[in-house]
């Protein structure tokens, strides 16, 4: 099965996967979504009054690119919870 290219239309969810259920919803992401847009992103959820600097990772690996470039580089096909 192959993987859409980074810039179809598709969205992939995205949760903190170690969070309490109390963390808040799933969100569905684009696949074009940068580093920077989920800062702001992140920074807005949490009303952060100053904006702060975060990384993001799957699979332990840091987010450098849009996510869709991401997933596709190193091969990630499926996102899961933490159990």
């Amino acid at each position: 099965m192959h993987a859409p290219p980074p810039h179809a239309a598709a969205s992939v969810p995205a949760r903190e996967p170690c969070a309490p259920r109390h963390a808040g919803p799933q969100l569905d992401l684009p696949q074009s979504v940068t580093v920077a847009q989920l800062e702001t992103l992140l920074n807005g959820l949490l009303s952060n009054e100053e904006k702060l600097p975060y990384s993001f990772f799957v699979d332990d690996v840091e987010l450098s690119d849009e996510l869709g470039q991401h997933l596709l580089k190193h091969k990630v096909w499926c996102l899961t919870d933490c159990q």
